[in-house]
């Protein structure tokens, strides 16, 4: 079996299983018994979470208890003004975001609420 040097998680957990305690402690106990073993290098390898926010148990939630990650937050609807500066292989890019911009405007009628766990 081959590891990698990069692992992207894409919405471990269902919407629908995010209320159920041994389904979040299910996907919490994987990454920590099998993916996390999965990395050529545990130092210069990298883990990415891609995820909503679905409980505060959650995936996100279990990995900033036990780990030191850099998280990246885009919340469906803007709080505030947020500009972000990213560096990506093709240079450097800025975006703003002004209170109350949708990221996905397709996806999300305007008007909904969002939650935010911490």
């Amino acid at each position: 079996m081959r590891g990698a040097d990069i692992i992207i998680i894409d919405d471990p957990l269902k919407a629908d299983d995010a209320l159920s305690e041994p389904r979040r402690r299910s996907v919490n106990d994987w990454y920590d018994n099998t993916l996390c073993s999965r990395l050529n290098s545990q130092e210069d390898g990298a883990i990415i979470i891609v995820m909503q926010r679905l409980h505060a148990d959650d995936l996100v939630a279990h990995v900033q208890q036990n780990e030191t990650w850099e998280v990246l937050s885009f919340p469906a609807v803007a709080e505030r003004d947020e500009t972000y500066d990213i560096v990506t292989p093709y240079g450097r890019k800025q975006i703003q975001r002004k209170t109350e911009d949708i990221l996905q405007p397709a996806l999300v009628p305007v008007g909904i609420q969002t939650r935010t766990y911490s």
